[in-house]
């Protein structure tokens, strides 16, 4: 008898997030390690995406203020939308959000979700592989 082995598989996940908005279009979201890099330094874009301003401050404000905060922030989740789902994806979007910018929060939120699940499992992953050398 000759001598018998087994032969292992692996497979490796995909590094890209296939998301559907509205039961239309699909956008990929690459998160490989270079992605992952751009991504974390939009924090402040990001940051600036989701307005940061109480909405009694927002109405203390003049026309003109409201104004340009307002674009302010449709220019900070333009980049944050294009970043993630593609150049020209924010007018897309921004059209089946019924032009809200309000509408895109909950959409960044959860592309930020999905940004986390792997992000920290990269992180915990790592972590893991270190602890495990000692």
């Amino acid at each position: 008898m000759k001598g018998s082995f087994t032969m292992g598989k692996f497979q490796f996940e995909k590094a890209t997030y296939e998301l559907e908005i509205n039961e239309g279009k699909v956008y990929t979201i690459d998160f490989s390690d270079d992605a992952m890099m751009r991504y974390t330094d939009m924090a402040e874009d990001i940051q600036k995406a989701y307005g940061g301003i109480s909405e009694e401050d927002f109405l203390k404000m003049n026309k003109e203020e409201r104004h340009e905060l307002l674009s302010q922030q449709r220019e900070s989740m333009k980049k944050v939308i294009n970043e993630f789902l593609g150049d020209s994806a924010f007018d897309e979007v921004y059209e089946l959000a019924g032009r809200s910018l309000g509408n895109l929060v909950p959409l960044i939120m959860h592309i930020m979700d999905e940004f986390e699940k792997r992000n920290s499992g990269r992180v915990e992953a790592k972590k893991a592989q270190y602890l495990k050398k000692k």
